[in-house]
């Protein structure tokens, strides 16, 4: 069987319009972690609710701050980063020595160089985390997160990560 020219066009056109439907729908809202603060594979990114909770991994982009140090070691520019939320206006966000707490609960070390041994921001302050901020960190023994940068605005969220696939 024989297809013909306009056939060829139409089954082109249909390809090319799932492709463009995939790019425009579904890849602006999976991302790829490459980094080892969080499990590496795919994420599934839904859109912030207005209500963020704790635990909840959130993606949003480098904190301006520490954008420069971020791109010259971490990222590349235009990556985001992803971390899970520790603590949401009202929380008691504290550093005792190089050790930070939120709420009285151990979240984990304070570091001063990197894995690289380059030296690294940190909080060092106590207080009530205000409204419309929230920390994130992750568990992860050299995770770069609000331990170097303080706390993220909840308007900066980009997205809330749920994992596709992880290893």
């Amino acid at each position: 069987m024989r297809v013909g020219r306009g056939t060829t066009t139409v089954l082109a056109l249909c390809a090319v319009g799932i492709f463009g439907a995939f790019t425009i729908f579904v890849a602006p809202r999976i991302l790829w972690n490459r980094t080892r603060s969080m499990p590496l594979g795919f994420y599934w990114i839904q859109r912030p609710t207005e209500t963020l909770r704790l635990g909840e991994t959130v993606v949003f982009p480098i904190p301006k701050p520490v954008e420069n140090l971020v791109l010259e070691r971490y990222l590349k520019k235009g990556d985001v980063m992803m971390k899970p939320v520790v603590a949401l206006p009202g929380d008691r966000v504290c550093v005792r020595g190089k050790e930070f707490y939120v709420n009285d609960t151990l979240i984990g070390p304070v570091h001063d160089a990197d894995s690289h041994q380059r030296p690294l921001p940190s909080i060092t302050d106590c207080g009530t985390v205000s409204p419309g901020l929230l920390y994130v960190a992750s568990k992860h023994p050299q995770s770069f997160d609000s331990r170097a940068f303080g706390p993220i605005k909840q308007i900066d969220v980009l997205g809330i990560a749920e994992p596709l696939w992880t290893y």
